[in-house]
């Protein structure tokens, strides 16, 4: 074997092994992509309450439950929906939550909800929206889509929204338009004001 063909084999000797290592590789990362997919919590017809200072502030009821410990941000998935129930004392309801998804990120203390959203709060006024952001730490509820809110007076239609997290403190950032319930049914009017519960 020449210098020149003992340089080629040597050459394909090297690609081999570099091809045969990256397939190990390849093979690896799904090996745990596919590990970190798969739950290693799941239930059905799932009740979970939540307790601070051994009170019971909340009380969440979903229909499958999925938990997602290995992967690199853990996480919860409600794939068919959640009703989030919570409580001044329990079992004093101040406001109720409902999504057709939820998703929660338990080191963030984040929830996620999508889907045809509803929240009640104790006034009887209601939210609607497609999407919704629960945060835990700072017991926010808020959202940066299109919203909905029914109160005794009026419907309120805007983009974006705040609130504490049981509903009884809201504000729409931009007030896209006004339906008034009382005095004048016929009554529609539209401005870019921020509008609060508390405002009115």
């Amino acid at each position: 074997m020449n210098y020149l063909n003992k340089i080629v084999f040597g050459s394909i000797i090297i690609f081999l092994m570099m091809l045969f290592s990256c397939e190990n590789d390849i093979k690896t990362i799904e090996m745990v992509t596919q590990r970190t997919k798969i739950a290693n919590l799941s239930g059905k017809d799932v009740h979970i309450l939540y307790s601070d200072s051994a009170k019971i502030v909340v009380d969440i009821r979903t229909k499958e439950i999925n938990r997602y410990s290995n992967s690199e941000e853990p996480y919860v998935e409600f794939n068919q929906g959640l009703l989030a129930v919570f409580f001044s004392s329990y079992p004093d309801t101040t406001s109720y939550l409902r999504g057709n998804y939820a998703i929660n990120y338990e080191n963030k203390k984040m929830w996620e909800v999508k889907g045809n959203v509803i929240a009640k709060n104790k006034q009887g006024e209601v939210l609607n929206t497609e999407f919704l952001v629960w945060d835990e730490n700072k017991k926010l509820i808020y959202s940066d889509k299109t919203v909905k809110i029914t109160t005794s007076e009026d419907i309120i239609f805007g983009e974006g929204f705040e609130s504490d997290e049981t509903f009884s403190n809201w504000k729409i950032r931009k007030v896209t338009g006004t339906i008034m319930l009382k005095e004048n049914n016929n009554e529609e009017s539209s401005n870019n004001n921020e509008v609060s519960n508390h405002s009115k």
